[in-house]
C-alpha cells in the first residue's frame, strides 16, 4: 500500500474558507485557488515520481498554534485546491467519489501553523 504525506508549514488560506470565498469577486477566487493549487502542486513534484494512485483515502491533521476556535470542516474544504493540485502532478487519479474517500481531519495545538495531508491508496 502506498502513501503519500506532504506538509504545508501554514493554514489553507482564509480566502478558502467556504464562509469567505462566497463572498469574493470572482477574480480574487481564482487567485487564491490558483496559488493553493501550485504551492503544492511543486512540492509535492519534489517528493512524488511514481504512478498516480487510483483509489485513495485521504486524511488531514492541521496543528494550530493560537486558542482561537477553528472549524475543521471550514479548513477540509479550504483543502479542495490541495486536492486538485495533487491530481495536476499525478499523485491521485481523482477527488470523484469513485477514486476518493476521506479517513479523518484533525486539529491540535502546536508552535505554529501547519497543514497535513495524508494520501493513502485505498486496495
Amino acid at each position: 500500500m502506498r502513501q503519500f504525506e506532504i506538509t504545508l508549514e501554514h493554514l489553507p488560506d482564509a480566502r478558502l474558507n467556504p464562509n469567505i470565498l462566497r463572498r469574493l469577486h470572482w477574480t480574487e477566487r481564482r487567485e487564491a485557488t490558483d496559488t493553493a493549487r501550485q504551492e503544492i502542486g511543486w512540492l509535492a513534484k519534489m517528493k512524488w515520481r511514481e504512478a498516480a494512485m487510483v483509489k485513495v483515502q485521504v486524511s488531514y491533521k492541521f496543528t494550530v498554534r493560537d486558542g482561537r476556535k477553528h472549524d475543521v470542516d471550514n479548513l477540509v474544504s479550504a483543502c479542495k485546491a490541495f486536492l486538485d493540485g495533487l491530481i495536476d502532478v499525478n499523485v491521485m487519479v481523482s477527488d470523484d467519489y469513485k477514486y476518493m474517500s476521506i479517513g479523518g481531519a484533525s486539529i491540535e495545538h502546536g508552535e505554529k501553523d501547519s497543514t497535513t495531508l495524508t494520501v493513502t491508496e485505498v486496495i
